[in-house]
Formats: C-alpha cells, sequence, structure tokens
C-alpha cells in the first residue's frame, strides 16, 4: 500500500475516532471503530515488517505488545488451588461453597467481560500507533491537522449545546457543560489539550524560517484557533484542562520560537499571548456553564474523588500483586466497605488512570506504566537534542501533546475513550522518526547504486 493511501487510511481512522469514540456508551461507533482498527493493525504491520527498525522503535513495539497480552494474561482460566490462594479471593471462594457449587476455574479478572471490552479498545489506538510509525512527514501532517480540524468542530457543538442546551450526542452525559463529540466534558478537554500544541505547525517551515508578513499571518492564525478552543475549555467547565491548556500554550509557542529566525518579532507575540491568557483567565467565570445546582454537584463529587484515593490505594493492596482485572474497577470498587458507596453518586473509575490501574492490573500494570513513562522521556530527550528540522517540529509538538495527556491522566480517565486514545495513539507514534518516504532506493541501475533523499 502507497504512503498516500496508508496516510488517508489513518486520516480516517482517526477522523472517526474523534467523531464515534467519545463514550463507552456508544457501542455501535466504538464496535466500527474495533472493526476497521483490525485492517489497519494487519496493514501496518506488513509496512513495518519491509522497514529497518531502530531500539526505540523496536522498544515501543516490544510495549504495546505487553499491553494487549495483559489483559488476555487476566482472562485464562486458573484451577481453584490456584486462585484460591490469590489476595482478595476468599469471598468469591465462600460465595461458591455457601451455594454448594463445586469451585470452578476462573481468570484473575473478577469482571472477565469487562476485562475483555478492554483489550477490543486498545485496537483503535494500537491501529493509529502502528500505522503512524510507517507514514512519512507529508502525511503525518494531514493527519495532524485532520485533529485540529475535528476538535474545533468538536469545540464549536460544545459552544452549540451549551448556548442551546441541544446537540448531545449521548443520554448520560454533562448536560449544561460543553462536551462535543463526548459524553464527559473532561474528555472534550483532554482533545483540546492535546490540539493546542498542533497549532503550532502553522509555523512549521518549508525551505527557510518564516519572517515579515507571512510569519505574522500564522501567528495570528494560532491566536485565532487557540481562542476559540480555550472557550471550548471553559464551557466544558474543565479545570484540570484549562491549566493544562495554558500549559500547552506556553510550551508550544517557547517549540515555535525556535523554528523562527527573526526571534525579536516574537516579543509582542508572547506579550499578546500574556494578555489573552489574562482576558480568558477573568473571564473564566462568566463564560462557566455551570449553574449552582450544577456547581454543588461538581464540588460534591470532586470531594468524593479526593476521598476514594485511599480506599483505591488500599483496595490495589488487597487484591496485590494481580490485581482485580483490568476494566473491573466498578465491580472491586463496589466491594468496598467504605461509605462512599452509600452516597448519590458512584464511582465508575478512580478518576486517576494511576491509581486505577494500579487496582485492576497490580504491579504488573505498575510496571507496563513504568516502561512507558521511560520511553517517553527517552523520546522527548531524543527529539530536543535532534538538530531542528521540519520533522523534529512535529514530532516536540506531538510529545507536548503526549505527556499534557499523561499529566491529565492523574486527575482524570480519558484514554479510557476510543476518542482520546487513538488520538494519543497516532500522537505517540510522531515522537519517533518517520520511517516510510524519508529515505527510497531506487532501482540498480548501470554501475551505480543511487539514492534519494527527500
Amino acid at each position: 500500500m502507497s504512503d498516500r493511501v496508508s496516510g488517508i487510511l489513518l486520516c480516517v481512522l482517526v477522523g472517526l475516532a474523534i467523531v464515534l469514540g467519545g463514550s463507552g456508551f456508544g457501542v455501535i461507533g466504538n464496535l466500527l471503530l474495533q472493526l476497521l482498527a483490525l485492517p489497519v493493525i494487519f496493514i501496518a504491520i506488513l509496512r513495518l515488517a519491509r522497514e529497518r527498525l531502530d531500539n526505540w522503535t523496536r522498544a515501543g513495539l516490544a510495549t504495546v505488545a505487553l499491553i494487549h497480552l495483559l489483559p488476555l494474561l487476566q482472562l485464562v482460566p486458573l484451577s481453584p488451588a490456584l486462585w484460591t490462594q490469590m489476595n482478595g479471593r476468599d469471598w468469591i471462594a465462600r460465595g461458591y461453597v455457601d451455594l454448594g457449587i463445586a469451585l470452578p476455574s476462573i481468570g484473575i479478572s473478577l469482571s472477565p467481560e469487562e476485562t475483555l471490552a478492554w483489550w477490543l479498545h486498545l485496537f483503535p489506538a494500537t491501529g493509529a500507533f502502528l500505522l503512524g510509525l510507517t507514514v512519512p512527514l507529508r502525511e503525518r501532517r494531514w493527519v495532524a491537522w485532520v485533529i485540529v480540524a475535528l476538535t474545533l468542530v468538536s469545540t464549536v457543538l460544545g459552544i452549540v449545546q451549551v448556548a442551546t442546551g441541544y446537540g448531545y450526542l449521548y443520554r448520560i452525559t454533562n448536560i449544561g457543560s460543553a462536551v462535543g463529540f463526548f459524553a464527559n466534558r473532561n474528555h472534550l478537554a483532554t482533545l483540546l489539550v492535546m490540539a493546542i500544541p498542533l497549532t503550532f505547525l502553522l509555523l512549521e517551515k518549508r525551505r527557510k524560517p518564516m519572517t515579515g508578513t507571512r510569519l505574522w499571518t500564522a501567528i495570528f492564525s494560532i491566536f485565532a484557533l487557540i481562542l476559540v478552543m480555550l472557550v471550548g475549555i471553559l464551557m466544558a467547565g474543565s479545570r484540570a484542562g484549562f491549566g493544562l491548556s495554558l500549559i500547552a500554550i506556553l510550551l508550544g509557542a517557547a517549540t515555535g520560537i525556535r523554528w523562527s529566525r527573526d526571534v525579536a518579532r516574537w516579543v509582542p507575540a508572547v506579550a499578546a499571548i500574556a494578555l489573552v491568557l489574562a482576558g480568558v483567565a477573568v473571564s473564566t467565570v462568566a463564560l462557566d456553564p455551570v449553574t449552582t445546582t450544577q456547581a454543588a454537584v461538581k464540588t460534591e463529587l470532586q470531594d468524593k474523588r479526593i476521598r476514594a484515593i485511599p480506599e483505591t490505594v488500599a483496595l490495589g493492596w488487597k487484591y496485590f500483586p494481580w490485581g482485580s482485572g483490568l476494566g473491573a474497577f466498578d465491580a472491586t470498587f463496589r466491594t468496598s466497605t467504605s461509605d462512599i458507596n452509600l452516597e448519590d453518586y458512584y464511582l465508575n473509575h478512580a478518576h486517576n488512570d494511576y491509581l486505577e490501574t494500579w487496582l485492576t492490573a497490580g504491579v504488573l500494570g505498575v510496571g507496563l506504566i513504568g516502561i512507558i513513562l521511560i520511553q517517553y522521556l527517552g523520546l522527548l530527550g531524543r527529539a530536543w537534542r535532534a538538530r531542528l528540522a521540519d520533522q523534529q517540529m512535529l514530532s516536540r509538538l506531538g510529545a507536548l501533546s503526549v505527556g499534557l495527556a499523561l499529566v491529565h491522566c492523574a486527575v482524570d480517565y480519558p484514554l479510557r475513550t476510543i476518542a482520546d486514545a487513538t488520538v494519543f495513539g497516532v500522537l505517540a507514534a510522531f515522537i519517533y522518526p518517520a520511517m516510510a518516504g524519508a529515505i527510497r532506493t531506487i532501482p540498480r541501475l548501470p554501475q551505480s547504486r543511487v539514492t534519494v533523499i527527500e
């Protein structure tokens, strides 16, 4: 398959993921994305098999394989002699004994159907990551602008939702807040935070750095895009998203400055960014769509999430070291004796992906998180040490987006939606140098072999 066709396929997968994958309640949309991901993964594997992979890429592929292997291991049936010896399973064994039923062979997961669903949820993000590794720089730019464009569409939809009360795509959602294509306002905020650094691709030089009118046109275009996204974050009412968006703007601008020969022109630009941010901060209260009643609910939920942290940690020790099963947080947390479960609002997730992984995947899950973070930091350092080049600009901006999403995972669970997970996956691939199309070898000519470097 040609680079162009692969790039178009990647754009389709990422675009559909943003539009259809905004909630776990969208069963049909998620199923379509998972089915589409299967041929994408197959094509990506064929393309990767033709490439000479460096050690970083091999390590990334091995990590993806381990991520897929972990939920499957949790589904392997174990004999009663094994699973009854695991921490946290005594109450299950007593239930079978009290009912007079022989102990069956079961896996590590307390909720096998949720663990299987979690594994299937990985497919679109995996397809985006694998195919993203193989496409050249031009096609990577296409995908980046598809993300920015659909993020703007989702933002505009969110503004309409707040203004009219209509346009919500899911029955269970944050009514009164901007959610766009999502069911959860925080997940829209994560998409916006990941998209903001990509807007600085407008400063990407082609043959020479931007100066004069072209530079100012690009800067003001970036301002316009970011301003719309900031309004979307404010209308979503995500406090973490708002804070991370400011960091995204500052780091994106710092990255973009390095691609401008005339740095002095950026001095008033930076001052303008500061004024815009101050204006946005002042208008936060005025633009906040949350009513007094909703604000009280939001405060109660935030308090519940904070109080659930020590309970989640304690449950993790209860099921140490293997965890209770990926995707099984709800089923596990309901077994807690905490009074949190007696209140009006229940927790379907820990609102901290790292703690939830500790509870549901145990030491293996924590180890995988450690591997991912080590690889990310290594690739981040590699991107920043490399010579300034167009490809490195996209790598650095993608690294910023991925890093901000990882930070947001500490206060929410954005990557548990296919939309954010797929965008995260393809941006993670962009941190690696482009493979296909970077170097092509022309068939053997008489008396010589010619290598063309694009």
